[in-house]
């Protein structure tokens, strides 16, 4: 019997489940891309697997893994921590990375049916929900600016950090996620590429938000010169992310998004990675094209 100082079994079938086909259309046809060796990732050790399998599906041409993690898999990858994922490093430099994010979400709000109360004074500001908050410097951000501001991520560590420091943080995933009222803002800064299923996601995030609530995401742009560059370098990190299951480009990430109910009206270069693009959106009705495209 398995004691708790004892090493985690090396079955990779604990840790990662093969997809039964596309995550975002469902269809089976697939090509195979690359096989990534993963064990040069600061935070990949044993038992989790070495290498990763990228497929790109012939329906669709959506890029993603062969196998997505696994409760026991989540749990041993979360084992660690990214020292950038620790809230309280580089506050400063956070607050001058997150600013224009801030501006930029003002900017759209200033656009649609909500008054803008975030900068105000008053006693109603506007909510956001920040979905993998990592170090928190969205959460800090938002809320300097007046946002009534709540983290949310999977690790405990940064959550406890967070609180630590006077602001909202629970440890939790969006799918989890209740509100008695709808949310007004709501960020997955560098999150939809860790999950298993984005279309689930997206779809929760629309349930949550107000009608033209704000959607923000950042991703990496596998279609940008950046990334076409390391391509053909042989020096793409990407392709050995193991926190990651999707490499979207702008026009995929664009359907995707209609797709699930978000008009996206503004995109930007994200100064937080390589390769690394954002995207605004705001929460439209669900198209009548969503039930019958599997969407």
């Amino acid at each position: 019997m398995q004691t708790a100082t004892t090493a985690p079994p090396d079955d990779p079938q604990l840790y990662r489940t093969l997809y039964a086909g596309c995550p975002i259309c469902g269809k089976t046809s697939v090509t195979a891309l690359r096989t990534a060796d993963c064990r040069s990732y600061p935070n990949w050790h044993p038992p989790l697997p070495e290498t990763l399998v990228w497929l790109e599906c012939n329906a669709c041409s959506h890029v993603f893994t062969d196998s997505f993690y696994t409760r026991a898999g989540l749990d041993e990858l979360f084992r660690l921590t990214h020292p950038s994922q620790v809230a309280g490093n580089d506050l400063d430099r956070q607050r001058m990375i997150w600013a224009p994010v801030v501006a930029s979400v003002l900017n759209v709000l200033s656009g649609n049916d909500l008054p803008v109360r975030a900068s105000s004074f008053d006693n109603a500001p506007l909510t956001w929900v920040d979905v993998g908050c990592g170090s928190g410097g969205l959460v800090f951000t938002a809320s300097e600016f007046g946002f009534a501001a709540t983290g949310i991520d999977l690790r405990e560590q940064p959550v406890l950090r967070i609180r630590s420091l006077g602001y909202e943080a629970r440890q939790t995933d969006l799918l989890s996620v209740h509100s008695d009222t709808p949310i007004d803002v709501l960020s997955m800064a560098d999150l939809l590429e860790h999950t298993a299923y984005p279309v689930a996601l997206l779809k929760k995030a629309h349930q949550l938000l107000r009608p033209q609530g704000v959607l923000y995401i950042s991703c990496p742009n596998r279609d940008s010169a950046s990334w076409r560059q390391m391509d053909l370098n042989n020096a793409n990190p990407y392709w050995a992310e193991i926190e990651h299951h999707h490499n979207f480009s702008r026009k995929s990430l664009m359907w995707l998004l209609s797709q699930c109910g978000f008009m996206p009206v503004n995109y930007g270069v994200s100064n937080r990675y390589i390769a690394c693009m954002e995207i605004f959106a705001v929460r439209v009705p669900l198209p009548p094209s969503a039930a019958s495209s599997g969407i």
